[in-house]
């Protein structure tokens, strides 16, 4: 169909059938503008035809065919859908007359005589009041004929139409006019079919004719719409509900039913899904539906495969629209991938006395759409049996089966005579997984450890200052139905034996006992002590195991060193202001028949004393005596203390010791009072010699000269280099210098008559008080007569002080 520009008019609703229509106005068929080989712009063409209409035009001028499909009802957004579907239309003739816009035939002017001579019958003279009919589904059509009389006589016409449709019937009552009489008649127009007729708009022609001469008739011409009628098409698929096994696309048929409505329809078809994961693929995906008609078209659906081991129904919806409606039906998809079955030949596996049974295993594939890569494995709920296959993965062709040998073995030893363990076995493709359950049942007669026997001979076996014995051990397999294999081993409560055997494992042949060396050790118990252990014996395999139980019994003999006897000479040491001793250790072995070898060692309980010995080792023959030197190194007491130290002496053989013990008196000499005696006198000495020897140096105008006239001892003079008269401006000197020295003299006395008592308190004051009479008369004669101190009679007397002063701390604190 070819158009030019085109704009959609607005769209009314039909009062009798309540379906949407485009408006349309009357077109006079007489003013139609012919075709010409150029359309404008602004025409629209017929697609039955090719006449060009005006765009709004519902029904082509021409042919009369429904061209509402290009006008709003068959457009989508706005555009017009188009179709390679033919239409198929039956084209009207087109009449006209003077009064009317419909062409028609021009009426018979030939006069009819009457036979009887009463009159002539002539054509009717005609005209329609309106040219337009819109027929009414319920109702059909009316219209009205103006007929004038043009006879001579009183006639009746009728009205019939002229190569009417099937469907088009009219009726009217009989039109009895005299002569020059006229009158308005109406006429219905009737549609006879099980049907109403397709949309469509025809020019009806039809004669009025006198019932005296049907041949005096006169032709009209009545443009007839049968208007567009009814509900939007059905849509439905056939089937509905697609299942798909084993694929992912299918084919389904679509049905637009247009039998509901009189005019054709075109839709766009689409197809939509919830995930928008399918796929439409339609045979037209623009469809034309005839009136009254079913048009069906193919559609291919593409799905995603369903998820592994899951079956998946989707819901699509397939609509047609257009701009007036949209029609929609629903599809269900149901996805399923099939599953392999599966089969165990025999289900019931049996085992007697081994671990492990073998069956088949059959893969039927025969319901299968595809072929399938199968992956086997086995489960086992309480996980006491392990499967293997012989082929885990196997190729199964569509519509075949296949097998595959598998083994089922226990993992545990059953502890009972029949045991029936259940399995399932597992096909997976990677998608869907197909299962199998089987039973495994193992049967075990009774082991031969059940029924066997072990002894050990001896069973008490005694030694003598020995670390090992030897047993024989006995297994007894003479009740046992099959071969005893068996593992010894051996086991004491305190696990202090070691056990040795001539062969670990041992194979008993039915009705045979086996006999084995075992060797036990252990450590000797103490010298002169019995000590007896029990040991086990076990032979024993899976199964279970069996034991038998001996004493080994060890004496051990008295030790030497226990009877040998040992002293020190002497026991008790005394070390005066001295930390090094000596004395000697000897060890008799007389009362032994056996040479003793022994270690010598010593130790004191505070550690503190050094221990040297010649030699440190004695070798003493049966009924001797050794002897060895004893060095000990002590640290000396703080003097005038004294400490006791006990000392330890022993001989050892390497299994036991003997000790003998001395005791080690250290005193230290006290010269503190010495010391005190001869500082403090020797401190006097020092001073008093000081007290007559010059205080001050003899180069200064002011001298201090020894002191004349001393009280009490007379004149005396001391000379130090020559003798100098003092100045007689100088009288201080007379008066102060004796008076000082005098005090220092006094102050020696004290400090030396300290060292008669106990604490030296004395002689520490008196040496303090000298040296600062001393100095501060040294001051005092620099200070006021400008003296040149320093000479070396005081300095004598403050040394005698300070060595007073030690003297005086020489004093022994008691301890707190």
């Amino acid at each position: 169909m070819r158009s030019g520009r085109r704009t959609r008019p607005p769209s009314r609703v039909c009062s009798c059938s309540g379906t949407r229509r485009s408006r349309t106005k009357p077109v006079d068929m007489a003013s139609s503008p012919p075709v010409t080989d150029s359309v404008m712009d602004d025409d629209h063409l017929c697609d039955n035809c090719g006449a060009a209409n005006a765009v709004d035009t519902e029904f082509c001028a021409q042919c009369g065919r429904f061209m509402g499909l290009s006008t709003g009802s068959s457009t989508l957004g706005g555009r017009t859908l188009t179709s390679e579907i033919p239409i198929v239309a039956q084209p009207r003739p087109a009449v006209s007359d003077g009064r009317s816009s419909i062409p028609a035939p021009a009426p018979s002017s030939r006069p009819r005589n009457d036979s009887k001579g009463r009159g002539e019958a002539r054509p009717p003279r005609v005209e329609v009041a309106a040219p337009e009919v819109i027929l009414d589904p319920e109702h059909g059509g009316m219209f009205e004929l103006q007929v004038h009389n043009t006879s001579s006589i009183v006639d009746r016409f009728l009205a019939r139409p002229i190569d009417p449709p099937p469907w088009l019937k009219l009726t009217h009552p009989r039109i009895t006019l005299y002569p020059d009489q006229e009158d308005t008649v109406a006429i219905a127009i009737v549609v006879e079919a099980p049907k109403w007729p397709a949309a469509q708009r025809i020019t009806l022609s039809g004669q009025v004719y006198s019932d005296e001469d049907p041949n005096e008739a006169t032709a009209f011409a009545i443009a007839v719409t049968v208007p567009p009628v009814g509900d939007p098409a059905e849509l439905r698929a056939e089937p509905a509900q697609v299942p798909l096994r084993d694929a992912t696309s299918a084919k389904i048929e679509l049905i637009i039913d247009n039998r509901g409505s009189n005019f054709p329809q075109r839709f766009e078809l689409t197809g939509s899904d919830p995930e928008d994961v399918v796929g439409f693929e339609f045979s037209a995906a623009i469809v034309e539906v005839p009136p009254g008609e079913t048009l069906s078209v193919d559609v291919t659906l593409t799905v995603p495969p369903p998820e592994a081991g899951k079956p998946q129904t989707r819901r699509l919806t397939i609509s047609g629209a257009n701009d007036q409606a949209t029609i929609e039906t629903q599809v269900t998809v149901e996805q399923e991938t099939s599953t392999v079955q599966l089969r165990l030949d025999p289900t019931v596996i049996k085992a007697r006395d081994v671990p492990h049974g073998e069956g088949r295993l059959i893969i039927d594939n025969r319901r299968g759409g595809a072929d399938r890569r199968i992956r086997l494995i086995g489960r086992d709920p309480e996980g006491a049996v392990r499967l293997s296959f012989r082929d885990s993965t196997i190729v199964v062709r569509a519509g075949t089966e296949s097998s595959t040998g598998f083994r089922v073995q226990s993992i545990n030893r059953p502890t009972e005579a029949e045991v029936s363990r259940s399995f399932t076995v597992v096909a997976s493709d990677g998608t869907n997984e197909s299962t199998v359950d089987g039973t495994f049942v193992q049967t075990t007669t009774p082991a031969p450890i059940t029924t066997a026997a072990i002894r050990l001979e001896p069973e008490q076996l005694n030694t003598r200052d020995q670390t090992h014995g030897r047993f024989r051990a006995l297994v007894d397999n003479t009740r046992g139905s099959r071969t005893l294999s068996v593992r010894l081993g051996g086991a004491d409560p305190e696990r202090t034996v070691g056990f040795e055997f001539d062969v670990l494992t041992l194979d008993i042949p039915a009705g045979r006992v086996s006999r084995v060396g075992v060797t036990v050790s252990a450590a000797l118990p103490a010298s002169g002590e019995t000590l007896s252990r029990e040991i086990t014996v076990i032979a024993g395999n899976r199964d279970g195991s069996v034991q038998a139980r001996a004493a080994f019994t060890q004496v051990a003999s008295p030790a030497s060193i226990t009877l040998a006897k040992i002293r020190l000479e002497p026991e008790q040491v005394t070390l005066h202001n001295s930390a090094r001793g000596q004395l000697r250790v000897v060890v008799d072995n007389k009362s032994r028949a056996l040479p003793l070898r022994v270690r010598l060692s010593g130790r004191d309980p505070e550690r503190a004393v050094r221990f040297s010995f010649d030699p440190p080792r004695l070798d003493i023959a049966p009924g001797q005596v050794g002897w060895a030197k004893v060095a000990i190194n002590a640290p000396r007491p703080r003097m005038g203390q004294q400490a006791v130290r006990n000392l330890q002496v022993a001989a050892d053989d390497g299994n036991a010791m003997v000790e003998a013990k001395a005791e080690l008196t250290q005193t230290t000499a006290d010269f503190l009072p010495l010391i005190r005696i001869v500082y403090t006198l020797l401190g006097g000495l020092l001073a008093a010699v000081g007290a007559f020897w010059p205080w001050a140096r003899d180069d200064w105008p002011v001298a201090l000269f020894s002191v004349t006239g001393f009280p009490g001892v007379g004149d005396i003079r001391t000379f130090v280099g020559e003798i100098r008269n003092i100045e007689d401006a100088d009288p201080g000197t007379h008066t102060s210098q004796p008076i000082a020295r005098a005090i220092v003299l006094v102050l020696i006395a004290i400090m030396m008559l300290g060292v008669l008592r106990a604490k030296g308190t004395v002689t520490v004051v008196a040496a303090l008080l000298m040296a600062v009479v001393t100095i501060g008369f040294m001051v005092y004669a620099s200070v006021g007569f400008s003296a040149a101190v320093g000479g070396s009679g005081a300095a004598l007397v403050i040394a005698g002080a300070v060595l007073g002063c030690v003297g005086g701390l020489c004093v022994r604190r008691k301890k707190p």
